[in-house]
């Protein structure tokens, strides 16, 4: 991994952007861009991303896979100036059983994939592990890591001012 700040993103992001969700997609394209523009930045993910966005929404509905989209992913996945990938290691999983076990007598139910994607983001040291599951902000004090939506640091204004 590159010196830098890591933002670590859960696969819903990708799924997201991919499937081009209304509420999501612009906030998703800044972020990407900000990210390219920022040797500094990286975006993180585990490589479980790569399986858990295996099609798109499309793809889905008309039970038709695209194999033009299948490129379109393999080459986003490609992209080391966007994105580094995290190997589910022996310690990761590890940590990310021991997480699910801490999360058990607490009343919290998480399942193995969102333990190790959380993991996986203290592992690099992130700074912010973005996610639109909700249900998982609220580890954040048990990773030291804050885990939120998604954010940009300079927002691009609404053009339909009706000052």
């Amino acid at each position: 991994m590159p010196k830098g700040s890591y933002i670590y993103c859960d696969a819903n992001l990708f799924l997201a952007y991919f499937n081009g969700e209304e509420q999501r997609i612009e906030i998703l394209e800044q972020l990407f861009e900000e990210v390219h523009k920022d040797s500094q930045r990286k975006i993180v993910t585990s490589v479980m991303s790569i399986t858990e966005v295996s099609h798109v929404a499309e793809e889905k509905a008309r039970h038709r896979l695209n194999p033009k989209q299948h490129e379109i992913l393999d080459a986003f996945w490609a992209d080391s100036s966007l994105i580094e990938l995290v190997d589910c290691s022996e310690v990761i999983a590890r940590q990310a059983r021991d997480l699910i076990r801490q999360a058990t007598p607490l009343g919290y139910v998480l399942r193995t994939n969102d333990a190790i994607h959380l993991v996986s983001a203290r592992f690099v040291g992130a700074k912010f592990c973005f996610t639109y599951d909700k249900k998982l902000h609220k580890f954040s004090g048990m990773l030291g890591c804050d885990i939120r939506d998604p954010f940009v640091d300079s927002p691009k204004l609404p053009f339909n001012y009706d000052g």
